[in-house]
């Protein structure tokens, strides 16, 4: 009898608890419960993420050239971008490659594809192709460093500038040292790239090759208010005719300072969203190429038919040598 007594009156008192204890009382349950997990299972996974972690910053911190001064020698720059250059050719070209791309957006002749990075996942292959009806030397000159200033705004809505530090050259090939900025993105800060622009010599098939290697140089040390950013580009010019370019741009790009501090923009959602705007990219330098072609071909066009159509130009004689009783002498 007292035993069903005493369990009346819990259930009396517990039928006079507010709710909100009930629910309180609910989630100290499921707190002590996590914590047991966490202090076993969990405490295992975190000590793998952890590693993970470290694995992953180490391989981070490989990204761009390391240099211990940014006025290095010709020849440590040329090496630099050698080794770049060849990675991105073959991974753009080599058949044994082209099965592991994924493409991200194809329309119109333009194609932007993805493939992961052996081991920086977060920061893979980026490739985007296009055919434009221009001459290769105009591609190349809309993407040359010089012209920046007029060209990079058309591509790149966040562009800021561009500011040089040095040129080189080794080889027949031609480099020069420069930084990079870009405005925000969104809340996020302004980026800045030091990189070396370089100008190399054709392949064998007549194909141009440019490119931009990240360097970390201490000469050249983070700027106030900018995050440095990490982005190696190549870029090949295959003439297809003489009025028609196949361009391929092979990048990676990290918009996080991975050897500082700064950044936080998640580098899943750059590769959730680099097929669209990878896409708008190209098709702006298309579209601005082949609006400035058809300017110098018009201009050529009013120039030749002005020049056609232009009386020759008679020569003025001074009156005094129409008259012969003139004072002054035909020859004077």
């Amino acid at each position: 009898v007292d035993i069903v007594m005493k369990v009346n009156t819990d259930r009396t008192l517990t039928a006079q608890k507010p709710s909100y204890q009930h629910f309180i009382h609910a989630l100290l349950c499921i707190i002590v419960v996590l914590a047991s997990y966490m202090s076993t299972e969990g405490n295992s996974r975190t000590e793998a993420k952890s590693t993970d972690l470290v694995s992953e910053s180490q391989q981070i911190r490989n990204r761009g050239k390391h240099f211990g001064s940014s006025f290095s020698s010709s020849q440590d720059f040329y090496k630099a971008y050698k080794e770049i250059e060849s990675t991105y050719y073959q991974a753009a070209f080599a058949q044994s490659a082209q099965d592991t791309w994924k493409i991200l957006a194809q329309n119109d002749g333009v194609e932007v594809a993805l493939m992961e990075h052996p081991s920086d996942a977060s920061c893979p292959y980026v490739r985007m192709k296009a055919e434009i009806n221009v001459p290769v030397n105009d591609c190349w000159d809309f993407l040359a460093l010089e012209n920046w200033h007029r060209t990079m705004p058309k591509m790149d809505p966040f562009y800021e500038g561009v500011t040089t530090y040095g040129e080189y050259s080794y080889r027949n090939v031609n480099m020069i040292l420069a930084r990079k900025r870009t405005k925000r993105i969104l809340t996020f800060e302004k980026r800045d790239f030091v990189f070396l622009s370089v100008s190399d010599e054709p392949k064998d098939d007549g194909t141009l090759v440019s490119g931009s290697v990240t360097i970390q140089a201490v000469d050249i040390p983070r700027m106030k208010g900018y995050v440095r950013a990490f982005q190696d580009s190549i870029a090949f010019y295959k003439p297809l005719s003489e009025e028609k370019t196949e361009i391929t741009i092979v990048c990676r790009i990290d918009l996080n300072d991975r050897d500082g501090t700064g950044g936080n923009i998640p580098m899943w959602l750059y590769k959730k969203t680099i097929g669209i705007s990878g896409m708008k990219s190209v098709v702006a330098m298309r579209d601005a190429l082949i609006q400035e072609r058809q300017e110098a071909l018009q201009k050529i066009h009013l120039e030749t038919s002005f020049e056609r159509n232009r009386r020759p130009t008679q020569r003025f004689r001074m009156p005094w040598r129409q008259n012969k009783g003139s004072i002054w002498p035909a020859n004077g």
